[in-house]
């Protein structure tokens, strides 16, 4: 049912207190129905205050409401609006793509640190997503030779977009299974892979996201070993492998890496202090 009758001349600040009173089940009722009529309106926060007695249009009224039913029944805000916010850019995000999230800015600070001292390294991102990894590396490292692949075509296409619309042309983009494109070596390895286990209860929070970029055997490990065995294979020496992962996997990563002959293994921690991003060199 809607929140207002056909007609009536609801101004912004009602529709946001109305709106605002029914999302119940968000943890930011307030910036969610903002995000969604700035969004329709086409004017950012700020401007809303500003326009607070200001009637809309009925076909934007809809237009909202619309909106609004898909976010209380858990859609994300990214995907109602086409796009999030990551690093210093935003992305345009599908149902093809994960939603990029703050812990993977810790790795993205990490591989720029290492890069500062390798400025003709050669970087191979796997399961590049929305493209925003590869895209923050290529942004802060005007000459990086950089791969990025994924197995999702639909995927690789939107971080294509989101490229081309930052004006990054030094990316080349593959749509690969992992490794099995490659016949190169690098110098760093980059990835954010699955590492959700099949049942986790927070997969119940994600069920908007693809489930095959999420999930990641038993233990969620399955992924994470196969880029860890692999990845020798395709590194130059010395050469680096950074991997994202979740915050109870960091013990088994470390090991899995200093078994795989790897050496310098550090894991890293991200700003809410939870064991995120573990990296290795393989020397020889």
């Amino acid at each position: 049912m809607s929140m207002w009758m056909p007609g009536d001349p609801i101004t912004v600040r009602e529709m946001i207190r109305r709106a605002r009173a029914e999302l119940v089940d968000s943890e930011s009722p307030l910036l969610d129905v903002e995000c969604l009529l700035g969004f329709v309106l086409k004017c950012s926060r700020a401007e809303l205050v500003l326009a607070a007695h200001h009637v809309p249009m009925p076909d934007q009224v809809q237009a909202f409401e619309k909106l609004f039913d898909r976010r209380k029944k858990g859609e994300p805000i990214a995907y109602l609006i086409g796009e999030k916010s990551f690093w210093d850019f935003e992305v345009e995000v599908t149902e093809d793509t994960l939603i990029p999230r703050p812990e993977t800015e810790t790795l993205v600070i990490l591989a720029i640190e290492h890069l500062q001292q390798n400025l003709a390294a050669r970087v191979l991102e796997l399961g590049t997503g929305s493209g925003v990894i590869a895209i923050a590396l290529a942004k802060t490292f005007a000459k990086l030779d950089i791969v990025a692949l994924d197995r999702s075509l639909p995927a690789v296409q939107v971080a294509k977009r989101n490229a081309e619309r930052l004006g990054l042309t030094h990316i080349q983009w593959l749509c690969a299974d992992w490794f099995s494109a490659m016949d190169a070596r690098f110098d760093l390895i980059v990835s954010n892979p699955p590492y959700i286990a099949e049942g986790d209860d927070h997969l119940d929070d994600l069920s908007f996201e693809p489930q095959t970029a999420l999930v990641s055997g038993n233990e969620g490990l399955d992924d994470l070993h196969h880029l860890i065995f692999s990845a020798p294979w395709y590194l130059n020496r010395p050469g680096w492998l950074f991997l994202e992962h979740g915050s109870t996997q960091g013990d088994a990563v470390r090991h899995a890496m200093l078994d795989k002959g790897f050496t310098e293994v550090v894991t890293h921690q991200d700003l809410s202090g939870n064991d995120r991003v573990t990296v290795g060199v393989m020397a020889r």
